[in-house]
């Protein structure tokens, strides 16, 4: 019923009204006014100051971003070293006083660690 009067009423009064009312008034003015004005106005502000700064501000973010992943890789690889150290030296040291389940825990830790 809807998609009815939209063919039945809606579309006849637009294409009978408001679109010459569109072409006579409206368009012209976009053309003439806001048109020129856009161009002579905003485009030259969007293209030498907003781009930029938005390209910039993308940049910096991409750049901060790749320094957080390295920096959490490295802090990886430093924790991953760590635990190798202290698991090889708590099993040298004291593998025959641990309990079997905490020697198999950081024999593990050693072997993932590798």
């Amino acid at each position: 019923t809807m998609l009815k009067v939209m063919d039945d009423h809606v579309e006849p009064m637009y294409k009978a009204h408001l679109e010459p009312m569109y072409e006579t008034h409206v368009a012209p003015v976009m053309k003439d006014t806001v048109e020129p004005f856009y161009r002579k106005n905003v485009d030259p502000v969007i293209k030498s100051q907003i781009i930029p700064t938005w390209n910039n501000a993308i940049s910096k973010l991409v750049s901060t971003a790749e320094d957080i992943v390295k920096m959490l890789y490295d802090l990886y690889h430093l924790a991953r070293r760590k635990v190798h150290l202290v698991s090889t030296n708590v099993l040298k040291q004291h593998s025959d006083s641990l309990p079997v389940p905490v020697v198999s825990f950081l024999e593990y830790c050693q072997a993932q660690s590798d």
